[in-house]
């Protein structure tokens, strides 16, 4: 069903009220004068012509011929639907006029985001119920502003304080694999363990970060998919993978070190989760500027391409744990993406695996 504003809503009631009031109104009025008339025309004319001697003056048939009571009421209804559809088209403007800040305050809300949530919507002249609400909306995002700076300062704060004990237990590590080799296996297990926590804790610091883009170039996305392709090209070979590029060649503005970030995480997250001796790839259509990363892995569950790209969030937890995914990697996309005006979504490959589009705006 079509949506039916607010404006509209009100207009045809007022109409509506108004069409039932002018109704009630002609007809009450033609009654009267129905009733006035009837006994006119009663009147004897031979008690008339006794008292006054001349008769010339006085009418001997209907005082008000049936012709002009026919004129009378159709100019009364005339008259009604007039009034109806210009009591409309007042109200209509009328009304306009009287939700207009509340058309202004939808378009603020509208605007509103995490990075300007500190901005104030500006209050209406008239200390009304709009005027109140927008208060109390101003309210409300003070202290969500609140809410998100305290919590991006404790991840930051977190993630300062593990980044230094992570690094001396990396380096102490190192040395004692050097100077132990019999004990080389666990060694080696906690080294990768400490550098999986060391890329969370430098993804996490990252991800608090709300600082604008610098640095806006004109980015080829077909060189820069192509070099970070061949960064992940003994990856792939180890998987037996086959990589593909196909496509016009893209162009966007943009910073090219984060965007590179985006299709590297994409590109790996595409190995990574993709059986061996598979196919991936990227496609580049310039017409509808977007991109594309595919694989033929197990794809994603159609009641979860909605949160995969959630902080943390994942799919199948012991799997990913053991991959080595920490859930972050497809929310960091997600935020680069939309500092640049762009948009990712996830939709199914055929016959299995899953496709990211990438739509560029500008």
């Amino acid at each position: 069903m079509k949506k039916i504003s607010l404006q509209l809503r009100l207009t045809l009631l007022s109409s509506l009220l108004l069409s039932v009031a002018c109704i009630l109104l002609t007809f009450t009025i033609n009654l009267s004068v129905q009733k006035m008339i009837t006994p006119l025309k009663l009147i004897p004319t031979q008690d008339i012509t006794e008292s006054i001697p001349t008769t010339e003056s006085i009418p001997t048939t209907e005082i008000i011929p049936i012709a002009k009571q026919k004129d009378f009421r159709m100019e009364s209804v005339f008259a009604m639907i007039s009034i109806i559809f210009i009591g409309t088209g007042a109200t209509y403007v009328m009304v306009g006029r009287a939700l207009a800040p509340v058309k202004d305050l939808t378009g603020y809300t509208k605007r509103k985001c995490v990075e300007n949530l500190s901005e104030e919507i500006p209050l209406p002249h008239t200390h009304d119920e709009i005027y109140d609400l927008t208060l109390a909306f101003n309210e409300m995002s003070s202290h969500l502003e609140q809410s998100f700076s305290l919590q991006k300062q404790f991840s930051a704060d977190v993630a300062h304080e593990l980044r230094t004990p992570l690094a001396s237990m990396q380096v102490k590590l190192e040395v004692h694999r050097l100077s132990h080799p019999d004990e080389a296996q666990l060694t080696n297990e906690l080294l990768l363990q400490i550098g999986r926590l060391s890329t969370l804790v430098d993804d996490l610091l990252w991800f608090s970060k709300d600082t604008p883009l610098q640095d806006i170039t004109t980015v080829d996305v077909t060189q820069l998919c192509a070099d970070v392709a061949s960064e992940l090209a003994d990856t792939a070979a180890e998987k037996q993978m086959e990589l593909s590029m196909s496509g016009d060649a893209f162009f966007t503005r943009g910073n090219d070190t984060l965007l590179e970030r985006v299709f590297y995480n994409l590109l790996h997250n595409a190995m990574k989760y993709s059986p061996p001796a598979t196919k991936i790839g990227i496609r580049f259509h310039s017409n509808t500027r977007t991109v594309e990363v595919w694989d033929e892995g197990t794809g994603i569950p159609a009641d979860e391409k909605a949160f995969i790209f959630e902080p943390f969030y994942r799919i199948d937890k012991s799997r990913n744990r053991k991959i080595g995914g920490n859930g972050l990697g497809l929310a960091i996309c997600k935020k680069i993406l939309t500092r640049h005006g762009a948009t990712i979504v996830a939709v199914d490959n055929q016959p299995r695996g899953t496709i990211f589009q990438i739509t560029f705006s500008a």
